[in-house]
């Protein structure tokens, strides 16, 4: 029997929240950190170590003068990379371009105004969105059987549909994040534009 999604992300699910409250984590491929992040419209001279939570502190300041969190934390995780961006979604709403020689993934989460989704790309098309308490947006049936005992489609509670989401992610990238990745220092890059 599979491990329950709230066993395998509950704890992490509930550390996120505490350490960026607003943030998107996109997986996919790429040649490298340094490509992912100039493709992202980083500065790569900008390059620094950082944790999610500084990252989120940092955000917080181009937020507040800019409108725009602008961070990008970039590791990567066995063939994919992560792209996390406390208080921005760029890289989420690059996706479909991410997915163009393969598939990316894309969560976000806003506990500030409660806007939950994952966007699913293949081959430079988005394919899917399922948003918390929404219907799906476009063709679900891409995930086949991984749907099949995740409360994506229902009306869970958001903590629910957070695990449940990156159990999801997990599911089709084969990357599962812990506790350790959300302290672990990440390259951290300055979105220019």
């Amino acid at each position: 029997m599979p491990e329950a999604p709230e066993s395998r992300y509950g704890n992490f699910v509930s550390r996120l929240s505490d350490v960026a409250s607003e943030v998107s984590i996109t997986w996919c491929r790429s040649g490298s950190a340094e490509t992912l992040a100039s493709f992202l419209g980083a500065d790569l001279s900008s390059a620094a170590r950082r944790t999610l939570s500084e990252a989120d502190e940092e955000s917080y300041e181009h937020v507040m003068n800019e409108g725009s969190g602008r961070t990008l934390l970039i590791d990567s995780v066995g063939q994919w990379f992560t792209v996390a961006e406390p208080g921005d979604t760029h890289a989420a709403r690059a996706v479909d371009r991410l997915s163009r020689s393969g598939e990316a993934v894309s969560v976000v989460f806003g506990d500030t105004l409660s806007h939950h989704s994952l966007l699913y790309a293949r081959q430079g098309r988005l394919l899917c969105r399922l948003r918390w308490l929404d219907d799906p947006d476009g063709d679900a049936s891409h995930f086949g059987r991984l749907l099949d005992d995740l409360l994506l489609n229902t009306d869970p509670s958001a903590a629910t549909w957070k695990t449940h989401a990156l159990t999801l992610v997990e599911r089709i990238t084969g990357v599962r994040l812990d506790t350790a990745w959300l302290s672990r220092e990440h390259s951290r890059y300055i979105r220019t534009g």
